[in-house]
C-alpha cells in the first residue's frame, strides 16, 4: 500500500462533520399555539378593561391620590411583565413587534406629529360628536370630590402612571394585536380597523359618543405603527396626549 493511501490519524479519531443547513427556517408555529398566545395577551390587557368599562362596579373608596396612582402603576406592571415574557417566547421577533433601539431624531419627529394630529383634529372631532347636554348617569358622582396631584412627588407618580398605562395599551393593541392579526393573513387595513375598534370599545365608560374620537385616535396610532413598525414613539405620544387631556380637565 502506498503511504499516501493510508488514513490519517486525525481522520480516524475525529469523524467527518455532517453537513447542516443552518439557514433553514424554523418549523412553523401551530395555529392553535398562536391563537392561544393571542388569547393570553387579550386576557391580560384587553378583556379586563372591556369588562370594567361595560359593567363598572360601585364607587370605590379612595386611599388618596398617591396611593391610588401607585396601585395603578403596580397593576400595569403585572400586565407588562408577563406580556414581555410572551413576546420573548413568541415566533415573532422583538423588531416584528416594533420594539427596537430608540432613534432620537426619527422617534421625536414622529411623536410630535402624532401629538399635534391627535390633539388638533381629535379636539375638532370631539366637539363635533359631543352632546350639548351630558347625561347625568354618565357623570362620575365622585368627580366633584376628586383631588388632583399636589407637589412634585405626586406629579411624578402621575407621569409614571400615565406612562405605564400607555405602554400596556400600545403593546397590546398596536404592537401585538396588529402584528398577530397580520400573521394570520389579515390585510393590514383590516387589522388596523379591528385594533382601533377594540381600543375604542373599552373607553365607552366615558360616554358612547367618545367611541368616535377614541376610534380615530386608535386609527392614527395604528397607522403610524403599520407604516413605521416602531412602538416607542406611540408610547410617548400616547403619554403626552393623556397628560394634555388630564391638564385640560
Amino acid at each position: 500500500m502506498n503511504q499516501s493511501d493510508q488514513p490519517l490519524l486525525s481522520d480516524v479519531l475525529v469523524p467527518p462533520a455532517i453537513p447542516r443547513n443552518d439557514l433553514a427556517p424554523p418549523p412553523p408555529v401551530p395555529l392553535w399555539r398562536r391563537i392561544a398566545e393571542m388569547a393570553a395577551v387579550l386576557c391580560l390587557g384587553f378583556f379586563p378593561f372591556l369588562i370594567s368599562a361595560l359593567w363598572p362596579g360601585g364607587e370605590e373608596a379612595s386611599d388618596g391620590f398617591l396611593a391610588d396612582e401607585s396601585y395603578r402603576i403596580l397593576y400595569d406592571i403585572q400586565i407588562i411583565v408577563p406580556l414581555l415574557y410572551i413576546f420573548w417566547r413568541s415566533d415573532i421577533s422583538w423588531a416584528g413587534f416594533g420594539i427596537g433601539k430608540p432613534e432620537f431624531l426619527a422617534d421625536t419627529t414622529l411623536t410630535l406629529i402624532l401629538v399635534a394630529l391627535a390633539w388638533t383634529t381629535g379636539t375638532i372631532l370631539t366637539n363635533m360628536v359631543a352632546p350639548d347636554v351630558v347625561d347625568p348617569d354618565l357623570v362620575d358622582p365622585a368627580a366633584d370630590d376628586f383631588l388632583g396631584p399636589s407637589g412634585g412627588l405626586e406629579y411624578a407618580v402621575l407621569l409614571v402612571s400615565l406612562t405605564t398605562n400607555s405602554i400596556v395599551e400600545e403593546f397590546v393593541i398596536r404592537a401585538y394585536l396588529i402584528t398577530r392579526l397580520k400573521s394570520f393573513g389579515l390585510h393590514a387595513g383590516l387589522a388596523l380597523i379591528i385594533s382601533a375598534a377594540m381600543f375604542a370599545s373599552y373607553h365607552v365608560y366615558q360616554g358612547y359618543w367618545t367611541l368616535v374620537p377614541h376610534f380615530y385616535f386608535g386609527l392614527l396610532l395604528g397607522l403610524a405603527f403599520v407604516l413605521t413598525r416602531r412602538i416607542w414613539p406611540l408610547v410617548v405620544a400616547h403619554t403626552i396626549y393623556n397628560v394634555l387631556a388630564y391638564v385640560a380637565v
